[in-house]
């Protein structure tokens, strides 16, 4: 009588997980058909859209450095972007014993101030020759300011906070006089906190800052925060199924637009501010936000930026709103992800000429 009751649960135990096993199954087969599906769909919807590409910079660049990443010493950097057959732009980037970007400029040893640039891609010049960039445009509009472009493609606030803070760059500034000027566009709070859009690209590398005890920590990189992020946001972003739900219930990036991500931001900016006071009280912090910043992130940064001392806020966000020129002759279309990318030299013109008006001593 037990073996019979013994062998009764056995086989009930045996059935169930096999049903378990294939209801499991099903679903598993379940989310695949629907994936695959979703797949199809892209493909054929975004068959034309995807087709851009851009050189690989990977054997221009030193990764062995606090910023994560940085471009070579002594290179030029040969880039091209096309779509399909129909190129956007082919250009060279000449880099100089510094890793900095060469800004070349009329008469640099009569030039008594300094313009420092720290920012993105925007600043860094994706897309234009030496002399088209912001900063050697800032220098053709003021003939006093000597520029020094600290930007690179990619780089977020973290990246500006330990060029002044670790590095010490301002140390070495041919002048003690002038500016340093933060070029800011809205994706730069997703690159501070490590969105999930940034993680899936290059995220991982980026310098990982938080705030503890009242001040800024550097923590290593996004790699450091946990261990197994870098390789769910890469599997999981890969994923059409969970594109598809995330475009209807956006919980993860809805949460890094918002205030934690500006609030860093912000107790950052001061750091810097204060840094930029205590070793060289003579140059002026301007925190730029460039044209094309969304009107809700400017309005909620330039809130929180009024009790801040030692920042000057230019808001540039709506500087060619009325400029009557062609979105085509503002933007580069070197973007996968955004309707235009990268800003072209006309629009470099533009941002520096005004500020060269607002900065002031431009002679």
């Amino acid at each position: 009588m037990k073996s019979g009751l013994k062998e009764s649960r056995f086989y009930g135990l045996v059935t169930g997980l096999l049903a378990f096993a294939m209801g499991c199954a099903m679903v598993v087969l379940l989310l695949g058909t629907v994936e695959a599906a979703l797949r199809v769909k892209a493909h054929f919807r975004n068959a034309s859209a995807d087709d851009l590409k851009v050189s690989d910079r990977g054997r221009y660049t030193d990764i062995n450095t606090p910023l994560g990443f940085r471009p070579c010493p002594n290179v030029t950097i040969h880039e091209r972007a096309a779509r399909g057959d129909h190129p956007i732009y082919e250009v060279d980037y000449s880099i100089d014993d510094h890793s900095r970007r060469v800004t070349p400029c009329d008469s640099p040893e009569t030039r008594d101030h300094v313009a420092a640039f720290f920012g993105c891609s925007f600043t860094f010049g994706n897309g234009v020759r030496d002399n088209e960039t912001l900063p050697a445009r800032f220098a053709a509009h003021c003939p006093g300011y000597l520029p020094v472009n600290f930007a690179y493609t990619a780089y977020g606030p973290q990246q500006m906070w330990l060029q002044l803070n670790k590095l010490e760059v301002l140390k070495a500034l041919p002048a003690k006089r002038g500016a340093v000027i933060y070029a800011f566009i809205d994706h730069h709070l997703g690159r501070l906190v490590g969105s999930p859009d940034v993680m899936v690209l290059w995220g991982c590398s980026m310098p990982w800052l938080r705030w503890e005890g009242g001040k800024m920590e550097w923590a290593g990189t996004f790699q450091d925060r946990y261990l197994a992020q870098p390789f769910w946001m890469r599997w999981s972003e890969g994923l059409h199924l969970l594109k598809f739900l995330e475009n209807r219930m956006p919980l993860r990036r809805d949460a890094v637009a918002s205030g934690d991500a500006a609030t860093l931001l912000v107790r950052l900016l001061q750091e810097c501010a204060d840094s930029i006071a205590k070793s060289s009280p003579d140059l002026k912090f301007c925190f730029m936000l460039y044209p094309g910043t969304p009107q809700a992130c400017c309005e909620d940064l330039r809130a929180r930026l009024k009790g801040c001392k030692g920042i000057t806020l230019l808001d540039y966000s709506r500087l060619l709103v009325d400029s009557r020129v062609p979105t085509a002759e503002l933007w580069y279309d070197d973007c996968a992800s955004t309707a235009w990318g990268h800003p072209r030299a006309l629009t470099c013109d533009m941002v520096a000429q005004k500020l060269a008006g607002d900065i002031g001593d431009c002679r």
